[in-house]
């Protein structure tokens, strides 16, 4: 969902509860005492993550609503809120639609508190790789996009969802630009990656097809084939640039609610979202050592405090290096499967269904 349909959600809810008709106020009724009301009343609200849907309309809906003894929204959400609301101001005042002195956001201080990032233990990665889902379901499509996105040095989950198989070079590398920054971004698909996207071929794909299918089907299914670069997306309308956002977003709630599957079944007590595998990333690069401004390569921020942040100029053959180095603690479930093929390949067929028989009638007594 487009980061300011929550703003405007929040924003009419509030102005409702107050009587207010939200199309009737101007940027100048909107003052410092009016932003702290706002702030206030949303730290009254409920957290929809731990809401039922209710329909209405045909549709599952969450509405806005305070519930005594119900887990409100987090400070951080609400800060978040705020932020994008000052954006709107700020743009605002560049317009020359308000004056300096009636921006509110230049006084008011918007609060957010220090929290852990979640991520997860190498033990943890490894439960998730040995679980036995069946394929195709929805967390088996999650748990495969949530470890690509973990070797691939913590994509974005809705960069993940748009590869194409041009992304895919020739010598097995990952080659795309990233939709939050539009960087370029270039690495090695390691050993574990490149089975995942075997999981995918079809052995017809062509360059412009999606690589993972939830792309593949939807109402504007058309509209996105046609997108195949930034450039593409900035020369859609502003409508259909909300659609494409609002589109990806759908799907990365899909993702996440496989995972929350995964995480039920591998036993994992923490959160489990698609943005942890960028922090899991981080935390396994922490762990073997990784210089901070190598993975600030890796994770393409544009700060080294970010990098930091995330971890309590180099050339590109080291950051493929270091990659490398992150994820050797994995290295007996990375190879396991190739050297099972491996030794499957080499045995007659004969001999290879004697031993498959054998094993089915082993598992029938």
């Amino acid at each position: 969902m487009n980061k300011y349909d929550q703003v405007c959600k929040k924003f009419k809810a509030f102005s409702n509860s107050r009587g207010i008709d939200p199309y009737s106020i101007s940027f100048t009724d909107i003052d410092y005492t009016f932003v702290a009301d706002f702030d206030a009343y949303m730290q009254t609200l409920d957290n929809k993550q731990y809401m039922k849907h209710d329909k209405s309309d045909g549709k599952r809906e969450k509405p806005d609503i305070s519930t005594a003894g119900a887990r409100k929204l987090h400070p951080n959400y609400i800060a978040k809120i705020l932020q994008y609301t000052s954006s709107i101001f700020e743009s605002a005042e560049k317009a020359r639609l308000i004056r300096h002195e009636d921006n509110p956001f230049n006084t008011y201080s918007i609060k957010k508190i220090k929290t852990d990032r979640e991520e997860l233990t190498l033990e943890e990665v490894q439960r998730i790789i040995h679980l036995d889902l069946k394929p195709n379901t929805r967390e088996w499509h999650s748990r495969n996009f949530f470890l690509f996105a973990m070797y691939c040095a913590g994509i974005r989950i809705g960069d993940v969802l748009c590869l194409r198989w041009s992304n895919i070079t020739d010598d097995n590398r990952l080659h795309y630009q990233m939709g939050k920054n539009h960087k370029i971004q270039d690495l090695p698909l390691l050993p574990p990656a490149l089975e995942i996207l075997d999981l995918y071929r079809t052995g017809d794909e062509t360059p412009n097809e999606f690589v993972f299918p939830y792309m593949k089907a939807g109402k504007y299914v058309d509209l996105w084939s046609d997108v195949k670069s930034i450039r593409d997306f900035d020369g859609l309308s502003g409508e259909q640039k909300i659609r494409f956002k609002q589109t990806v977003s759908a799907k990365e709630a899909l993702v996440n609610n496989g995972l929350k599957i995964v995480r039920e079944k591998a036993g994992i007590s923490k959160p489990l979202s698609t943005h942890i595998a960028r922090h899991t990333f981080a935390r396994l690069a922490k762990e073997v050592h990784t210089d901070n401004a190598l993975l600030q390569g890796l994770m393409k921020h544009s700060q080294l405090s970010t990098t930091e942040n995330y971890m309590g100029r180099f050339s590109n053959d080291e950051q493929d290096e270091a990659l490398k180095e992150i994820f050797k603690p994995l290295a007996p479930e990375m190879t396991r499967k190739n050297d099972l093929l491996k030794q499957f390949a080499a045995l007659p067929i004969d001999a290879l269904e004697k031993m498959l028989n054998d094993y089915k009638n082993n598992q029938n007594e």
